[in-house]
């Protein structure tokens, strides 16, 4: 009679050889999987810009080819005086909102603390909080509105008043929106980068005239810098309204800093004047103001 033989089980080497191909897949895998899941979301960021972009141009041509105010107060003394404040005066155009109750809403519209963060101006890196409005982007009061005024007072109607867009040089070459933070944080992006405020407006005053000779080129040596961006923190998921630029008296170095950031593999999504979107290496805010190179100040 012959004895039956029982299956054979695996051995302890081979199963522990089994667990380390598994492992050695995994650690190959997994950065592959990330990154695929990060460029997802920076094609999605990107999608919300164009629109934001193109919204921009339905409302330009609107009002007069005139761009959105950058700002708004809460009504002038008391008085409702219309929806004027970019994020507010572009949500018919994005079909997220289009009814106006009280002055409030001019700075944020009835429901947005219902919000949900899925939406086309939060980015999904950075997604929206009631903390600080419902945007992760911020627009370019620099270039496309005519700035703030001392002399108007703070309730102006005509603090950071849209530009028209033959007021631009070179609308395709200048971003209006972009990914944004408030940069501040405490000192610890200045402990992280030595030269964090080498654009600072204080340290960099010679770039106020950047746009002499009808911005054909720069005047003084404004830039280039060597910031480092990619070690900065952002505190907030939003800027709330505005982003600064390098080298201008503008959010850049105020308000916790609003600057853009690069929240997607080094890279800054924009969107431009012309209403074209596009990923910018965050190292163009090192770039000298005026040059080919110069994605953020308006010039030929």
């Amino acid at each position: 009679m012959h004895r039956s033989r029982g299956s054979r089980g695996f051995t302890l080497i081979e199963l522990l050889v089994v667990i380390a191909i598994i492992a050695i897949l995994a650690a190959i895998l997994f950065p592959v999987f990330a990154q695929a899941r990060e460029k997802a979301r920076q094609t999605s960021c990107i999608s919300n810009l164009k629109q934001i972009g193109l919204a921009t141009l339905m409302y330009a041509q609107d009002y007069d080819e005139t761009y959105p105010n950058g700002w708004h107060p809460d009504g002038i003394n008391g008085v409702f005086t219309g929806v004027d404040m970019w994020r507010i005066a572009l949500l018919p155009y994005l079909g997220l909102h289009t009814t106006v109750h009280t002055n409030a809403d001019l700075y944020n519209p009835p429901d947005w603390a219902n919000w949900s963060s899925n939406n086309v101006l939060s980015c999904p890196d950075a997604p929206t909080s009631i903390a600080y409005g419902p945007t992760s982007y911020g627009y370019s009061t620099t270039v496309m509105t005519n700035g703030w005024n001392d002399a108007l007072g703070g309730n102006s109607p005509l603090q950071y008043n849209g530009k028209t867009d033959a007021a631009l040089l070179s609308p395709a070459h200048v971003v209006a929106y972009c990914d944004a933070g408030e940069t501040w944080d405490n000192g610890a992006s200045q402990a992280n980068d030595p030269h964090y405020g080498d654009a600072d407006a204080d340290t960099a005053a010679e770039c106020v005239n950047y746009q002499s000779n009808s911005g054909a080129n720069a005047t003084g040596n404004c830039g280039g810098w060597n910031m480092n961006p990619t070690v900065w923190i952002a505190t907030g998921v939003s800027v709330d309204w505005s982003v600064g630029v390098p080298g201008a008296a503008s959010d850049w170095a105020a308000n916790g800093d609003r600057r853009p950031f690069g929240r997607h593999s080094k890279m800054i999504d924009g969107s431009f004047a012309d209403g074209h979107a596009k990923a910018i290496p965050v190292n163009s805010l090192n770039a000298k103001v005026g040059s080919s190179d110069d994605l953020w100040h308006d010039h030929n």
